[in-house]
Protein backbone atom coordinates (compact mmCIF):
# COMPACT_ATOMS: atom_id res chain seq x y z
CA UNK A 1 0.00 0.00 0.00
CA UNK A 2 2.59 2.54 0.91
CA UNK A 3 4.76 1.45 -2.35
CA UNK A 4 1.52 2.25 -4.38
CA UNK A 5 0.76 5.59 -2.79
CA UNK A 6 4.61 6.34 -3.47
CA UNK A 7 3.92 5.41 -6.99
CA UNK A 8 0.70 7.40 -7.73
CA UNK A 9 2.61 10.64 -5.77
CA UNK A 10 5.95 10.43 -7.86
CA UNK A 11 3.65 10.09 -10.58
CA UNK A 12 1.00 13.25 -9.74
CA UNK A 13 4.48 15.02 -9.40
CA UNK A 14 5.91 14.02 -13.03
CA UNK A 15 2.72 16.06 -14.53
CA UNK A 16 3.94 18.94 -13.26
CA UNK A 17 7.63 18.84 -14.76
CA UNK A 18 8.79 20.18 -17.77
CA UNK A 19 9.82 16.85 -19.18
CA UNK A 20 6.35 15.24 -19.33
CA UNK A 21 4.87 18.34 -21.07
CA UNK A 22 7.62 18.41 -23.75
CA UNK A 23 6.47 14.63 -24.08
CA UNK A 24 3.53 15.33 -24.73
CA UNK A 25 3.75 18.26 -27.39
CA UNK A 26 6.33 15.72 -28.86
CA UNK A 27 3.43 13.25 -29.21
CA UNK A 28 0.76 15.71 -30.50
CA UNK A 29 3.66 16.47 -33.07
CA UNK A 30 3.77 13.32 -34.41
CA UNK A 31 0.45 12.29 -34.07
CA UNK A 32 -0.36 15.42 -36.74
CA UNK A 33 2.15 14.70 -39.02
CA UNK A 34 0.97 11.03 -39.29
CA UNK A 35 -2.33 11.68 -39.71
CA UNK A 36 -1.27 14.24 -42.59
CA UNK A 37 0.48 11.39 -44.24
CA UNK A 38 -2.19 9.11 -44.40
CA UNK A 39 -4.45 11.56 -46.06
CA UNK A 40 -1.62 12.45 -48.22
CA UNK A 41 -1.02 9.17 -49.13
CA UNK A 42 -4.77 7.96 -49.75
CA UNK A 43 -5.22 11.23 -51.91
CA UNK A 44 -2.89 10.37 -54.32
CA UNK A 45 -3.51 6.69 -54.23
CA UNK A 46 -7.54 7.49 -55.01
CA UNK A 47 -6.45 10.97 -57.22
CA UNK A 48 -9.43 12.29 -55.02
CA UNK A 49 -10.11 16.11 -56.22
CA UNK A 50 -8.41 14.54 -59.68
CA UNK A 51 -9.97 13.71 -62.87
CA UNK A 52 -8.99 13.14 -66.38
CA UNK A 53 -10.56 14.18 -69.55
CA UNK A 54 -11.33 11.28 -71.70
CA UNK A 55 -9.92 11.63 -75.08
CA UNK A 56 -11.37 11.23 -78.55
CA UNK A 57 -10.51 8.39 -79.41
CA UNK A 58 -13.55 7.24 -82.44
CA UNK A 59 -11.63 7.50 -86.01
CA UNK A 60 -8.30 5.81 -84.92
CA UNK A 61 -7.13 2.24 -85.60
CA UNK A 62 -7.01 -0.04 -82.46
CA UNK A 63 -3.16 -0.38 -83.25
CA UNK A 64 -3.20 3.28 -81.99
CA UNK A 65 -5.65 3.45 -78.75
CA UNK A 66 -3.05 1.33 -76.39
CA UNK A 67 -0.89 4.78 -76.92
CA UNK A 68 -3.16 7.37 -77.18
CA UNK A 69 -5.00 5.93 -73.47
CA UNK A 70 -1.36 4.95 -71.28
CA UNK A 71 -0.46 8.74 -71.80
CA UNK A 72 -2.95 9.45 -69.68
CA UNK A 73 -3.43 6.15 -67.59
CA UNK A 74 -6.69 5.16 -68.91
CA UNK A 75 -7.34 1.14 -70.11
CA UNK A 76 -9.77 0.02 -72.80
CA UNK A 77 -11.86 -2.99 -73.12
CA UNK A 78 -13.17 -3.95 -76.83
CA UNK A 79 -16.71 -4.59 -76.46
CA UNK A 80 -18.32 -5.11 -80.15
CA UNK A 81 -17.75 -4.91 -83.65
CA UNK A 82 -20.19 -3.25 -86.45
CA UNK A 83 -20.21 -3.05 -90.10
CA UNK A 84 -19.60 0.27 -91.57
CA UNK A 85 -19.52 0.40 -95.57
CA UNK A 86 -16.17 1.81 -96.74
CA UNK A 87 -14.49 1.67 -93.53
CA UNK A 88 -11.17 -0.37 -92.59
CA UNK A 89 -11.99 -3.18 -89.79
CA UNK A 90 -9.93 -2.37 -86.77
CA UNK A 91 -11.18 1.78 -86.37
CA UNK A 92 -13.11 2.70 -83.69
CA UNK A 93 -16.73 4.03 -84.40
CA UNK A 94 -17.99 4.17 -80.78
CA UNK A 95 -16.24 5.04 -77.36
CA UNK A 96 -17.81 4.67 -73.57
CA UNK A 97 -17.28 7.15 -72.21
CA UNK A 98 -17.42 10.03 -74.82
CA UNK A 99 -14.55 12.15 -74.91
CA UNK A 100 -14.48 15.35 -73.01
CA UNK A 101 -15.84 14.14 -70.00
CA UNK A 102 -14.08 13.55 -66.48
CA UNK A 103 -12.91 10.16 -65.00
CA UNK A 104 -10.48 8.63 -62.64
CA UNK A 105 -7.28 7.35 -63.35
CA UNK A 106 -7.76 3.45 -64.61
CA UNK A 107 -10.74 3.94 -65.81
CA UNK A 108 -11.55 1.34 -68.62
CA UNK A 109 -12.70 3.05 -71.79
CA UNK A 110 -15.47 0.79 -73.73
CA UNK A 111 -15.02 0.29 -78.03
CA UNK A 112 -16.77 -0.61 -80.33
CA UNK A 113 -14.61 -1.28 -83.63
CA UNK A 114 -15.51 -1.60 -87.46
CA UNK A 115 -15.25 -5.50 -88.35
CA UNK A 116 -12.72 -6.59 -90.33
CA UNK A 117 -15.39 -8.80 -92.64
CA UNK A 118 -18.39 -7.98 -94.16
CA UNK A 119 -21.77 -9.91 -93.35
CA UNK A 120 -23.70 -11.52 -95.49
CA UNK A 121 -27.21 -11.90 -96.37
CA UNK A 122 -29.60 -14.33 -98.19
CA UNK A 123 -31.27 -13.53 -101.22
CA UNK A 124 -35.01 -13.28 -100.47
CA UNK A 125 -37.18 -14.90 -102.49
CA UNK A 126 -38.71 -12.36 -104.91
CA UNK A 127 -40.14 -13.94 -107.77
CA UNK A 128 -43.36 -12.40 -109.15
CA UNK A 129 -43.05 -9.86 -106.54
CA UNK A 130 -44.17 -6.32 -107.55
CA UNK A 131 -40.97 -3.94 -108.67
CA UNK A 132 -41.77 -1.28 -106.13
CA UNK A 133 -41.76 -4.05 -103.05
CA UNK A 134 -39.15 -6.00 -104.36
CA UNK A 135 -36.54 -3.00 -104.14
CA UNK A 136 -37.85 -1.28 -100.98
CA UNK A 137 -37.18 -4.54 -99.82
CA UNK A 138 -33.76 -5.15 -100.86
CA UNK A 139 -32.64 -1.97 -100.26
CA UNK A 140 -33.67 -1.80 -96.56
CA UNK A 141 -31.78 -5.24 -96.15
CA UNK A 142 -28.23 -3.85 -97.27
CA UNK A 143 -28.43 -4.32 -101.02
CA UNK A 144 -27.82 -1.79 -104.00
CA UNK A 145 -29.72 -1.73 -107.28
CA UNK A 146 -27.52 -1.89 -110.23
CA UNK A 147 -28.98 -2.10 -113.87
CA UNK A 148 -32.59 -3.10 -114.89
CA UNK A 149 -34.28 -4.78 -117.50
CA UNK A 150 -36.88 -6.35 -118.82
CA UNK A 151 -37.80 -9.23 -120.92
CA UNK A 152 -41.30 -10.66 -122.51
CA UNK A 153 -43.08 -12.28 -120.29
CA UNK A 154 -46.70 -12.36 -119.38
CA UNK A 155 -47.80 -9.13 -117.37
CA UNK A 156 -45.19 -6.10 -116.75
CA UNK A 157 -42.99 -5.05 -113.60
CA UNK A 158 -42.81 -7.92 -111.74
CA UNK A 159 -39.86 -9.80 -110.90
CA UNK A 160 -38.49 -12.47 -112.80
CA UNK A 161 -34.66 -12.82 -111.48
CA UNK A 162 -32.13 -11.29 -109.98
CA UNK A 163 -28.72 -11.34 -111.53
CA UNK A 164 -24.90 -10.51 -111.09
CA UNK A 165 -23.15 -9.55 -114.12
CA UNK A 166 -25.87 -11.47 -116.42
CA UNK A 167 -25.31 -14.42 -113.91
CA UNK A 168 -28.71 -15.38 -112.51
CA UNK A 169 -28.40 -15.32 -108.66
CA UNK A 170 -30.66 -18.13 -107.26
CA UNK A 171 -32.56 -17.16 -104.04
CA UNK A 172 -31.14 -17.96 -100.56
CA UNK A 173 -27.62 -17.41 -101.93
CA UNK A 174 -25.45 -15.21 -99.62
CA UNK A 175 -23.83 -12.33 -100.85
CA UNK A 176 -21.98 -9.77 -99.13
CA UNK A 177 -23.82 -6.94 -97.55
CA UNK A 178 -23.65 -3.77 -99.95
CA UNK A 179 -23.69 -6.14 -103.25
CA UNK A 180 -24.88 -4.61 -106.46
CA UNK A 181 -27.44 -6.89 -108.16
CA UNK A 182 -29.92 -6.25 -110.96
CA UNK A 183 -33.70 -6.92 -111.92
CA UNK A 184 -34.58 -8.40 -114.31
CA UNK A 185 -38.20 -7.58 -114.67
CA UNK A 186 -41.41 -8.83 -116.72
CA UNK A 187 -42.08 -6.43 -119.90
CA UNK A 188 -45.22 -7.73 -121.19
CA UNK A 189 -45.75 -9.80 -124.36
CA UNK A 190 -44.09 -7.59 -126.26
CA UNK A 191 -41.44 -4.87 -126.61
CA UNK A 192 -43.01 -2.50 -123.76
CA UNK A 193 -42.38 1.55 -124.47
CA UNK A 194 -42.94 4.48 -121.55
CA UNK A 195 -43.31 8.18 -122.16
CA UNK A 196 -40.62 9.51 -120.89
CA UNK A 197 -40.85 11.00 -117.75
CA UNK A 198 -40.72 15.14 -115.91
CA UNK A 199 -37.70 14.45 -113.47
CA UNK A 200 -37.39 18.20 -113.67
CA UNK A 201 -37.05 19.60 -110.40
CA UNK A 202 -36.73 16.19 -108.37
CA UNK A 203 -34.31 16.00 -105.50
CA UNK A 204 -30.69 14.76 -106.28
CA UNK A 205 -31.41 12.94 -102.63
CA UNK A 206 -33.22 9.83 -103.46
CA UNK A 207 -33.08 9.91 -107.87
CA UNK A 208 -32.06 6.47 -107.79
CA UNK A 209 -35.19 5.25 -106.54
CA UNK A 210 -37.94 8.20 -108.43
CA UNK A 211 -36.08 7.02 -111.28
CA UNK A 212 -36.30 3.20 -111.00
CA UNK A 213 -39.78 3.75 -109.81
CA UNK A 214 -40.72 5.05 -113.75
CA UNK A 215 -39.06 2.08 -115.41
CA UNK A 216 -36.12 3.97 -115.93
CA UNK A 217 -32.51 3.91 -114.79
CA UNK A 218 -29.99 6.73 -114.17
CA UNK A 219 -27.11 7.04 -116.90
CA UNK A 220 -25.61 9.86 -116.05
CA UNK A 221 -25.02 12.48 -113.57
CA UNK A 222 -23.75 15.36 -114.34
CA UNK A 223 -22.92 18.07 -111.81
CA UNK A 224 -22.50 21.90 -111.77
CA UNK A 225 -18.32 22.74 -111.78
CA UNK A 226 -18.87 24.08 -108.28
CA UNK A 227 -20.77 21.65 -107.41
CA UNK A 228 -20.05 20.16 -103.60
CA UNK A 229 -20.60 16.82 -101.29
CA UNK A 230 -22.31 20.04 -99.09
CA UNK A 231 -24.94 20.62 -101.73
CA UNK A 232 -26.28 17.40 -101.70
CA UNK A 233 -29.54 18.32 -99.43
CA UNK A 234 -30.47 21.37 -102.02
CA UNK A 235 -29.40 20.19 -105.15
CA UNK A 236 -31.81 19.07 -107.79
CA UNK A 237 -32.46 17.82 -111.47
CA UNK A 238 -32.75 20.96 -113.66
CA UNK A 239 -32.28 19.43 -116.98
CA UNK A 240 -32.86 15.90 -118.42
CA UNK A 241 -32.12 13.55 -121.50
CA UNK A 242 -33.87 12.68 -123.18
CA UNK A 243 -36.60 15.22 -122.49
CA UNK A 244 -40.72 14.91 -121.69
CA UNK A 245 -41.22 15.77 -125.39
CA UNK A 246 -39.11 13.21 -126.97
CA UNK A 247 -40.29 10.15 -128.59
CA UNK A 248 -41.43 7.02 -126.37
CA UNK A 249 -38.32 5.02 -125.19
CA UNK A 250 -38.26 1.14 -123.55
CA UNK A 251 -38.48 0.35 -120.39
CA UNK A 252 -35.20 -0.08 -118.40
CA UNK A 253 -34.09 2.54 -120.83
CA UNK A 254 -30.87 5.57 -119.40
CA UNK A 255 -31.99 9.10 -118.56
CA UNK A 256 -28.93 11.32 -118.23
CA UNK A 257 -29.39 14.00 -115.49
CA UNK A 258 -27.95 17.31 -114.91
CA UNK A 259 -27.82 18.40 -111.36
CA UNK A 260 -27.33 21.90 -109.73
CA UNK A 261 -27.93 24.26 -106.73
CA UNK A 262 -28.72 27.21 -109.18
CA UNK A 263 -32.26 27.17 -109.20
CA UNK A 264 -32.18 30.20 -112.06
CA UNK A 265 -31.53 27.06 -114.13
CA UNK A 266 -34.91 25.53 -114.02
CA UNK A 267 -36.34 28.75 -115.57
CA UNK A 268 -33.33 28.85 -117.92
CA UNK A 269 -34.15 25.50 -119.40
CA UNK A 270 -38.00 26.10 -119.19
CA UNK A 271 -39.29 25.09 -116.00
CA UNK A 272 -42.42 25.68 -116.82
CA UNK A 273 -43.02 25.06 -120.45
CA UNK A 274 -41.53 21.86 -119.77
CA UNK A 275 -44.30 21.15 -117.01
CA UNK A 276 -46.94 22.20 -119.36
CA UNK A 277 -45.80 19.68 -122.25
CA UNK A 278 -46.00 16.44 -119.25
CA UNK A 279 -49.16 18.12 -118.71
CA UNK A 280 -50.46 17.61 -122.37
CA UNK A 281 -48.46 14.56 -122.66
CA UNK A 282 -50.52 12.83 -119.80
CA UNK A 283 -53.75 13.85 -120.81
Amino acid sequence: KNYLCHTMRKFILFIFTKKFWVNIGVFLVLFVIGIWALFSFLDKRTLHGEEIKVPLIIGYHITEVKNLLEQDQLNFKIMDSLYVENLAGGMVVEQNPDSGMMVKDGRKIYLTLSSYSTPKISLPNLHSDDKRNAIAQLTSMGFRIGNIRYVPANGIDYIKWIEINSVKIEPGTRLDIGTKIDLVLAGGASDQFIKIPYLINSPLLGLDKTVLNTGLIVGSLIFDEEFSAEDSLKAVVYKQAPSPGDEDVHLGSAINLFITTDYNKLQENGLDSLQNEQNEMDK
